[in-house]
């Protein structure tokens, strides 16, 4: 069967024709919204992002107050954590030790200088303010001075930095909080917009509560796991940086759970983010470090790990089926388990540049030694760790064998051997000892011996024509025909024929062979073959072969130095540094960024000049150079070959087809400079000097 259709109207026509048009106009929407989903977006605009540190500890807070044992420890603490991993150099970073409110705020005009200063378009400036010491309700206590929590939130608002964090570990703290109405506002990466502004404030305890220190841990609660957890603890995320949020949860969580069997009572550390922006404030970034220890997932209960001097410098509460990256400097350390059942550990070598797991089956397990008193009807039981905490205002050591026995004092002591002396065979507190062989408990005065052993601290002048040793701290002068040593701070002059050693200070060490200091030394290193100090150096050290420092603010003069971050100058024939701020004059120098003038016959430096170029003269020698530097000074190194039968400079000749034609080499050496005028323009300014070798000798110009 046909069906026939009639013609349409021109109505629908026209409105067949309408609807044709409507449908293409949407297929061309359509697709002009996918070629906009699929063009790239701009790339975002990377934000510089300079960092300042004024970190302080004061273990004084007046007449009536207890000095704090750890304040000064946990200061340095935080700023090695914020150096290794937070992108703080030593010139970005003042520490202040037991100064009082005009030194603070002499501390904040410096760091608002230093802010001022490197302010720059597309970059953001972030301040950290850390004090650990005495505070009360209304601010610190900074010995007989105080500065209220007001003063030191206009402070640190005044540096007029971009970001403002301020960590208060101490007593009633939380009063800096209280009142503000802080909110928790979302804060910042450090790679987003600079427009970003605000402040954090953390404080260790609430408003009426006490900041504790714990023996065991050496060091007050909150900083310690705040420190545990900067380098690493606290990454719940696992993307390999700790945020200002996960570091605060982190010390709150543990310092709670660690104080709430304390004498002092349970400690709530508290915070104030006013922080405008967007994601979260980096604090630090596992993947800057040199060395890192993985835990794996597979560990579970509470890790203790200390380094070579047995210093805890980490305790991390590892949850199953979660691994945890620290990172620490290079070096052994000694990592102790207990999983509530058994204790286990065992000791690891973390390796520069490397990634180190620890395995389970390292670990060893451990045997407590237990005994019971004559007469006990059951052992005592031992007291859980968290109960040694102290609360700051009042700091103790609690030992369960009773108050120790006061030493006897004899002014005098003449010593043959212990115990053939004046004292009667018993260590006792000395002022002034005489003999071949002596021990005291303490010194304080003169000591002329052949060998003399403190049990303590020495004070005064002391002589030894073999060696010297005390286990405490060490003022005035010692000097000693072979070994001096110090387990505590020296403050005055080690002088000793063969070995000084101390545990840091400030002062002078001049020893035939070797110094050593374990911890920061300000002062003066000497020695006829090599000073190592294992922590910071402010001063000048010298040796006939080697010079060793952590960081070194001040001069290195030896064959060979070696330091981290160096402010200041290495001269020696091999200089070696991470981040040099100012000189390198010698053969090699190699730097991992510097800003300053490095002068050598080789320049390495990582970050700068690597260039190879070749030019050619008038003489008609074509040379390879090759070019190394920083981004303003730099070196040339070249070599390079004569056309034959041209002149040489002097007006002397070669014979063209001689054997000495084709012998003909030249070699460079030279320093530059390299000066940026634009993004098209710069200027490169060069001193070199060129010697010709030919068979009959050598000629320079």
């Amino acid at each position: 069967m046909t069906t026939f259709l009639s013609r349409p109207t021109k109505k629908c026509a026209r409105a067949l024709l309408l609807a044709l048009l409507a449908s293409q106009v949407s297929v061309f929407a359509t697709l002009a919204t996918f070629a906009a989903v699929a063009a790239p977006l701009p790339p975002p605009v990377k934000t510089v992002v300079h960092r300042f540190a004024l970190i302080t500890g004061a273990s004084q807070g007046g007449s009536n107050r207890v000095p704090l044992r750890f304040a000064a420890s946990d200061a340095r603490a935080i700023r090695h954590v914020l150096s290794d991993l937070g992108g703080l150099g030593e010139t970005e970073t003042l520490l202040l030790l037991d100064v009082g409110r005009s030194g603070m705020r002499d501390g904040f005009e410096r760091v608002k200088r230093m802010i001022a200063a490197s302010r720059a378009p597309d970059a953001r400036t972030e301040m950290i303010f850390y004090y650990s010491g005495h505070s009360d309700e209304t601010g610190l206590l900074l010995g007989p001075d105080r500065v209220s929590y007001a003063e030191i939130r206009a402070w640190v608002d005044e540096t007029a930095a971009d970001v403002r964090i301020a960590v208060l570990d101490s007593c009633a703290s939380g009063a800096m909080t209280r009142g503000k109405g802080g909110v928790r506002r979302p804060a910042f990466l450090v790679d987003t917009s600079s427009a970003a502004r605000g402040h954090a404030y953390l404080t260790a305890s609430a408003e009426n509560e006490a900041a504790q220190e714990s023996d065991r841990l050496g060091a007050a609660y909150f900083t310690h796991y705040l420190v545990s957890g900067l380098r690493g603890a606290a990454d719940v995320s696992h993307d390999g940086r700790v945020t200002l949020g996960e570091a605060y949860q982190y010390a709150f969580t543990e310092t709670l759970a660690r104080t709430e069997a304390s004498r002092g009572g349970p400690q709530h550390a508290s915070y104030d983010f006013q922080l405008a922006g967007k994601g979260d404030l980096v604090m630090t970034d596992l993947r800057a470090t040199s060395a890192s220890l993985l835990l794996p997932a597979e560990l579970t209960g509470r890790l203790f790990v200390r380094d070579a001097q047995g210093h805890l410098v980490a305790e991390v509460h590892k949850l199953p089926a979660q691994p945890i990256e620290l990172g620490l400097p290079p070096g052994r350390y000694r990592v102790t388990l207990d999983d509530n059942r058994r204790l286990s550990e065992t000791t690891i070598d973390l390796g520069a540049g490397k990634q180190t797991s620890l395995s389970t089956a390292r670990l060893v397990a451990l045997v407590p030694a237990s005994g019971t008193n004559k007469g006990d009807l059951a052992p005592a039981p031992a007291p859980d760790a968290a109960s040694t905490g102290t609360p700051i205002v009042a700091t103790s050591l609690a030992t369960s064998a009773g108050p120790s026995p006061i030493p006897p004092r004899f002014a005098l002591n003449l010593s043959l051997f212990p115990p053939l002396d004046t004292n009667g065979g018993i260590a006792s507190d000395n002022a002034v000892v005489f003999g071949l062989f002596a021990r005291s408990t303490r010194l304080s005065g003169f000591a002329l011996t052949l060998g003399h052993y403190v049990d303590g601290d020495a004070h005064g002048f002391q002589m030894a024509g073999v060696g010297a040793i005390s286990k405490g701290d060490l003022s005035g002068l010692r000097i000693t025909g072979a070994v001096d040593y110090a387990e505590g701070t020296l403050k005055g002059m080690q002088l000793s024929g063969g070995i000084a050693a101390a545990g840091g200070g400030r002062g002078a060490q001049i020893a035939g062979a070797a110094n050593y200091v374990r911890n920061e030394f300000t002062g003066l290193q000497m020695a006829g073959a090599a000073n190592v100090a294992q922590g910071d150096v402010l001063g000048l050290q010298m040796a006939g072969a080697m010079n060793v420092a952590r960081q070194l603010t001040g001069g290195q003069l030896s064959i060979l130095n070696v330091a981290g971050d160096v402010s200041g100058a290495q001269v020696g024939v091999v200089n070696i540094g991470r981040r040099v701020r100012g000189t390198q004059i010698g053969v090699v120098n190699i730097a991992d960024s510097m800003q300053g003038a490095s002068i050598g016959l080789v320049t390495f430096v990582r970050d700068g000049i690597h260039a190879l170029d070749i030019s050619s003269s008038e003489v008609g020698g074509t040379v390879l150079g090759a070019v190394l530097g920083n981004r303003y000074v730099y070196t040339r190194l070249g070599i390079g070959v004569l056309a034959g039968g041209n002149d040489l400079p002097g007006g002397r000749t070669v014979v063209g087809g001689s054997a000495a034609e084709s012998s003909h080499y030249l070699i460079q050496w030279g320093m530059g400079g390299h000066r940026i005028i634009n993004q098209r323009w710069f200027v490169d300014a060069e001193v070199v000097a060129t010697q010709y070798h030919r068979s009959s000798g050598w000629q320079q110009e």
